[in-house]
């Protein structure tokens, strides 16, 4: 797919082995090669490639079960007007209380950070504009802006 991305082809063919269904999303997100995030865009797939190890193809599966479910999470809203756990108490008993869900979330999560244009995008940002000149040792208070 992107002749001089190694860790970054071997990550997309592996996830395209796991779920084929998902080509023409991955051939338009990686379409143009020259953009300006391609080379973080390869460091990422190497860390993730190190970081997944032999579990690769667990992290493939779950990042298509996260997908899966965050689709079924929109239509629910579509359908509802509303999300399916309207409350923090909610939310942590279906979600974030289930070691098991949380952990194909974050490995689905990760492997959207390159997957995913904007998430790519927002990652080089924070680290090559945001951390750049942070001073070392300081301390900040992310409030993130999704419902979840």
């Amino acid at each position: 797919m992107l002749s001089d991305r190694p860790n970054l082809n071997q990550l997309i063919d592996r996830q395209l082995e796991i779920w084929p269904e998902h080509k023409k999303f991955l051939c338009q997100r990686f379409a143009d090669p020259s953009e300006d995030t391609a080379d973080f865009s390869e460091e990422l797939a190497l860390l993730i490639l190190k970081l997944a190890g032999d579990r690769l193809d667990e992290f493939c599966a779950d990042y298509q079960w996260m997908c899966g479910n965050f689709l079924e999470e929109q239509v629910y809203f579509k359908r509802t007007g509303e999300y399916r756990n309207s409350s923090f108490k909610e939310a942590n008993k279906q979600v974030y209380s289930r070691p098991e869900y949380m952990r194909r979330y974050i490995n689905g999560i990760l492997l959207s950070q390159v997957f995913w244009y904007n998430q790519v995008v927002s990652l080089h940002f924070y680290v090559n504009r945001f951390l750049s000149v942070t001073p070392e040792g300081a301390r900040y208070l992310e409030i993130g802006p999704g419902h979840g």
